[in-house]
């Protein structure tokens, strides 16, 4: 009986130290969920952070939309950071988030890009002649219904009067990088993507700028999930600090210093 009562003991303690160690793992990392746009930077930014702080960071990177909606479906994430104020809207309205915990990050610009072989010029398109007259093939943008850099596209093209004519021409990207990959393999002439992305492209180039008047500003924000571990809120910080500013301009974002 002794024997039975001290293996059970020992069973029990095995089991607490197990998850006692699993408890002090789980402290020893948070959950970032990251719109598409922001791999590179996100990533660096990440590997900082758990560098000097021995904190693990996780990220999934998607489109806003489908990480808006996966933390909406039960998701666990600790910070979700958008390309669009409408995904962090959604989460806040849908009691996932508290507005006092969002912040804005950083902005972009939207440009025009083609082929490197391309022969369209940007003198071509802001000429006389307009874009559909000089484009003979497909034209990409990111699907409008879920992804920002989509719904800054269309905006742009309607507000230029440009949309009507083309629509039957779009080829919608599932996110900004699918988008300028159609572009960088040929399979379509023109896009519009995030400048970010354009940069860091070989097989593309930047025929011109989108004016920013043509479309909603493109702004980063972030928040902090109702749900989110108590260890998240250091890093949450760090997202604002010089050092992750400097990685922000570093891959061609502009930083937002005011709250």
């Amino acid at each position: 009986m002794r024997i039975i009562k001290n293996n059970l003991w020992l069973l029990l303690a095995g089991m607490s130290l197990f998850l006692f160690s699993c408890s002090k793992r789980s402290e020893k990392s948070i959950t970032v969920f990251a719109a598409s746009s922001m791999t590179d930077v996100v990533s660096e930014i990440a590997m900082m952070y758990q560098d000097q702080n021995g904190v693990k960071v996780n990220v999934n990177f998607a489109s806003s939309g489908n990480l808006a909606r996966q933390i909406n479906s039960g998701a666990q994430a600790d910070i979700f950071m958008s390309a669009s104020s409408k995904w962090i809207s959604y989460v806040i309205e849908n009691g996932l988030a508290d507005k006092e915990m969002s912040r804005r990050l950083m902005s972009n610009r939207l440009v025009l890009v083609a082929p490197l072989d391309s022969k369209i010029t940007a003198d071509q398109l802001f000429s006389e002649i307009s874009i559909p007259e000089v484009l003979k093939g497909r034209f990409s943008i990111g699907d409008p219904a879920h992804v920002p850099v989509g719904a800054y596209a269309k905006e742009a093209l309607v507000s230029s009067g440009l949309y009507d004519t083309l629509s039957n021409r779009l080829l919608l990207g599932q996110n900004t990088r699918a988008t300028l990959m159609t572009v960088e393999l040929g399979e379509t002439e023109l896009g519009i993507v995030y400048r970010t992305d354009a940069l860091k492209s070989k097989k593309v180039k930047v025929i011109a700028q989108i004016p920013t008047e043509l479309h909603q500003p493109i702004l980063y924000e972030y928040l902090f999930c109702k749900n989110g571990k108590s260890n998240a809120v250091n890093f949450f910080d760090f997202l604002k600090s010089e050092r992750a500013k400097n990685i922000y301009s570093k891959y061609g974002f502009i930083p937002i210093d005011d709250e």
